[in-house]
This record gives structure tokens, sequence and C-alpha cells, in this order.
């Protein structure tokens, strides 16, 4: 096995834990709100596919790049909305779950505080 190929063996093999700023809790609570004004249900179903996002990249955070400062992406299927988050170790902090339109820079101005 080439050097190459271990090093991706060994982060596969990594268990990461997951957090979310309180800012990043907002933004999903925000969200929430909206949605369940919008159709009864349709936050049920933003939930699911959250959920889905974020168990995607706590099995591998590493498949999504990096855009800023070491701040990683990943998109939301069916909603117009991101996870941005840090990888620290085998810690990932979701610092902002936000609306690519609305507020799609508020991302850059956020610290991992968890």
């Amino acid at each position: 096995m080439g050097r190459f190929q271990k090093g991706i063996e060994e982060k596969k093999e990594m268990i990461f834990s997951i957090s979310q700023t309180p800012a990043a809790e907002n933004d999903i609570l925000d969200a929430l709100r909206w949605y369940a004004l919008q159709r009864p249900g349709l936050d049920d179903d933003f939930l699911l596919s959250l959920e889905a996002e974020i168990s995607l990249v706590k099995r591998n955070p590493f498949i999504y790049a990096v855009l800023h400062k070491q701040i990683r992406r990943a998109l939301i299927a069916r909603f117009p909305y991101a996870i941005y988050y840090l990888i620290k170790e085998n810690h990932i902090v979701i610092i902002a779950v936000v609306h690519q339109k609305r507020r799609p820079a508020i991302w850059k101005k956020r610290k991992a505080t968890r």
C-alpha cells in the first residue's frame, strides 16, 4: 500500500465527535421556524435533510473542500442551505447553517466556540 493510500485509510478509520456553536443552533431554529410557517411538515423535511447531511459530514468530513481558513461547506439536499464546519483533530464544529442566497458570507465571521 502506498503512502497516499495509507493516509486515506487512516482518515477513514477516525471517529469524529460533532457539536454546533450557539450561532449555528440559532440558524437551525430560525430555518425550522420559517419552514414551519410555509407548509405543515416542511420543517420536518428540512430537519431530516439536515440530519442526513450532518451524518455524512460526521462519517467523512474530508470529502468537502476547504473554502476559507479551514472552513468546509456541505450543501443540504432539497434545500438552499449549507452547513459550514471546521475539523479540529477528531472533532467537527458546525459554525453556521445558512441560506445560500440570504446570508451567504456570514459564516466567514464566525468562530468555533465549542
